[in-house]
């Protein structure tokens, strides 16, 4: 039998909630662990491109990162007919939550739009 960890990735939807002040910041991935490993060097790195977020973070805010969704999905494959569920996953949060109000999820300039089948990951 193959190691679960060799052949799956744990994806879905995640929260990215600053214990500080409240604010969150709704994303969603394939591969939740690897973002979770890239939001830290990028924050540590103070190179995340969300200037709020790496700001907050840089003044010594705690935060912490919770699962909100989860999904099991084969490596190496084809995202294109689960790009979309996961996408409106990440919105309905994202309403749920009211980050696009008030936490790190703020449009700035233009609306988010839905990924295209050209991207490999859902969020990023």
């Amino acid at each position: 039998m193959r190691n679960l960890g060799t052949t799956y990735r744990i994806g879905g939807v995640f929260m990215v909630e600053n214990m500080t002040n409240g604010k969150m910041l709704i994303g969603s991935s394939f591969d939740v662990e690897g973002y979770r490993k890239r939001l830290r060097k990028q924050l540590e790195a103070g190179q995340h491109p969300n200037l709020e977020l790496q700001k907050d973070y840089s003044n010594h805010n705690r935060f912490r990162f919770n699962l909100l969704h989860v999904g099991i999905y084969p490596k190496y494959q084809d995202y294109s007919n689960e790009r979309r569920k996961l996408y409106d996953l990440e919105r309905k949060y994202e309403k749920k939550y009211g980050v696009l109000e008030g936490g790190y999820n703020r449009p700035v300039g233009k609306k988010k739009e839905a990924p295209d089948a050209s991207t490999s990951e859902a969020g990023e």
